[in-house]
């Protein structure tokens, strides 16, 4: 869906090349489809989408109507109720999949898409149809997905803007400094009062999922949610990159990689034989009395991925210059390649590591046989582990304590807790104990609270 949607933003007169006098330059066509590659592999690149894009969750589903959405806003002609239908779909599968308040931000930035974009044909009429729009997701959300907006308003916990601002960096690498490119040099198309659809829907799109993923903070996988608006604007950067900004984001990428592959390499050396000494004594550190065994299978798969990895190098060193996305090359390669070396060399560890196995094991071993539970922040993984072994039968949302007060237990998120305790009723609840989530992060830890 993301290839499609830059693809047709691509195709639009706006984002188009200048023609040369004698002619010679990119066929519309041709043009459009290598930025659609480009936006995949700078969407491949990033380091958020090798986290959480191998993930089975709603979030995929709504990185779908993300990029749905995006893709409708490319079509500025035809029937406006056509036109109107295709973007509440995606609005109103966002509010049902579970992200109410994302809908009703994107149907916001259509608002302000409509009241600045050139390319909208009769503005009035854009403006009126997207705030018709919005009134009716909002009253579709009201209604329908009340509950749902209540419990991420009531459990909401924001980072701050510093740390909001790291975990972007971190989360967007290394497509942002493309971004930012794109935004100086394609400066004139979209700040001014008549905006190009092509730049400003993106940037539209990306800004209301990053303020989304700011105001509720607490799981940073909402930022993932910002990534396909974010690739479309680093392929169009691509056109406008010299050959010395080029040669450069080749050599920091494959520098990069190459140094990551050979560390993971090394950390699995060290975890099989002993040898390097100093990294075997960091992994007993970091994960005490744990045995590395030697699975061929998954050596194999990462022997292959290697020696792809340094064929894809070889490749980039040779002249390609007719390749428009050859710069997104190696960050793509790169990228899927530590995650492959992660996903078969590392496995072991990060499944010790990670795991929430001995959250629940603790839980069940430390509390008594409870039939419930309410929730407090507890993420997807938390609350599996919980009900996986045994420590309660049920979990409850805190948005019916009020009318269900059976459950003798609160079970907290101990990070979503440290800044906003006053928030827990001390005449009802009293802190019982504190669990460990994983062994490497105290960010999955538990507080357990029990009635009075």
């Amino acid at each position: 869906m993301t290839w499609l949607a830059a693809r047709r933003f691509a195709s639009l007169t706006s984002a188009q090349p200048v023609s040369f006098a004698f002619g010679g330059e990119a066929k519309p066509g041709s043009y459009a489809t290598t930025i659609a590659d480009s936006s995949v592999l700078a969407l491949i690149a990033s380091l958020g989408f090798s986290q959480f894009g191998h993930e089975f969750s709603s979030f995929l589903a709504l990185i779908f109507c993300v990029s749905l959405l995006m893709l409708s806003t490319a079509y500025i002609q035809g029937n406006g109720l056509a036109r109107l239908a295709s973007r509440l779909i995606p609005l109103l599968m966002m509010a049902f999949i579970g992200a109410p308040l994302l809908a009703i931000v994107m149907a916001v930035m259509l608002v302000l898409q409509s009241a600045l974009s050139r390319s909208a044909g009769k503005r009035s009429k854009e403006f009126l149809l997207h705030l018709i729009l919005m009134l009716a997701v909002i009253a579709i959300v009201l209604t329908l997905s009340y509950d749902d907006l209540m419990q991420l308003l009531y459990g909401r916990q924001s980072h701050g803007l510093v740390k909001a601002s790291q975990l972007l960096i971190w989360f967007t690498w290394p497509i942002w400094p493309m971004v930012l490119w794109t935004m100086w040099k394609w400066r004139s198309h979209w700040w001014s009062r008549n905006a190009s659809v092509h730049l400003l829907s993106p940037i539209l799109m990306s800004l209301g999922t990053l303020i989304h993923a700011l105001f509720l903070g607490l799981n940073d996988r909402w930022y993932f949610l910002s990534l396909p608006a974010l690739s479309l604007l680093a392929a169009m950067a691509l056109p406008t990159l010299t050959r010395s900004v080029s040669s450069i984001i080749d050599w920091f990428t494959m520098l990069l990689f190459t140094g990551s592959g050979v560390l993971i390499w090394l950390f699995w050396l060290a975890g099989l034989t002993g040898w390097p000494i100093v990294i075997s004594h960091r992994l007993q550190q970091l994960i005490p009395e744990f045995n590395l065994q030697f699975h061929f299978f998954q050596f194999l798969i990462a022997l292959l991925a290697s020696v792809g990895w340094l064929w894809l190098v070889h490749w980039r060193t040779g002249r390609h210059r007719e390749a428009l996305w050859k710069s997104l090359a190696l960050p793509a390669g790169g990228a899927a390649t530590c995650w492959v070396l992660l996903t078969t060399l590392w496995l072991p560890y990060l499944n010790q590591s990670r795991s929430m196995a001995e959250l629940g094991v603790q839980a069940a071993s430390s509390m008594p046989d409870h039939q419930c539970a309410y929730d407090w922040n507890l993420s997807a993984e938390q609350i599996s582990s919980l009900l996986y072994y045994g420590a309660v039968h049920r979990i409850e949302s805190t948005l019916v304590m009020d009318q269900n007060d059976t459950c003798s237990l609160l079970i907290a998120n101990r990070n979503g807790l440290n800044n906003n305790e006053s928030a827990i009723d001390a005449a009802v609840w009293v802190k019982d104990k504190t669990l460990a989530g994983s062994l490497t992060s105290t960010d999955d830890d538990v507080v357990i609270f029990r009635r009075r």
